[in-house]
């Protein structure tokens, strides 16, 4: 029990993610043309929790066009884990070559980007 508590309030520890963090600060840029792309796939639970109101969709299904959203945000998390890595890194790398990259930020576990 004492190790669940340390595991959860630590700050120090790698397993803590600040979906919440990364969240607040997305929905304090979006607008109503926003969208969120996300991965891996399972943060939708997430998203349906803090943020059902955002509009949003997998990652996986690659960049969106123009007329689709802006500003777009890329949230990733679980970035050790080679397939979200380089889905990430290819739907990013993209967007910086169609979109102008605003900002990126860090939260515990989790990285955003955001496109206009």
């Amino acid at each position: 029990l004492l190790g669940l508590v340390d595991q959860q309030t630590n700050d120090d520890n790698p397993r803590l993610y600040d979906f919440r963090g990364a969240i607040d600060e997305i929905e304090a840029d979006a607008g109503p043309r926003s969208l969120l792309l996300y991965e891996p796939r399972d943060m939708r639970f997430v998203l349906d929790y803090y943020a059902p109101q955002l509009r949003r969709r997998q990652l996986r299904f690659g960049t969106p066009r123009r007329r689709e959203g802006s500003p777009v945000f890329v949230l990733a998390s679980f970035q050790d884990n080679d397939l979200f890595f380089d889905r990430t890194n290819r739907v990013v790398g993209k967007l910086d070559f169609q979109r102008r990259l605003l900002r990126q930020f860090e939260t515990p576990q989790t990285k955003v980007w955001v496109f206009r």
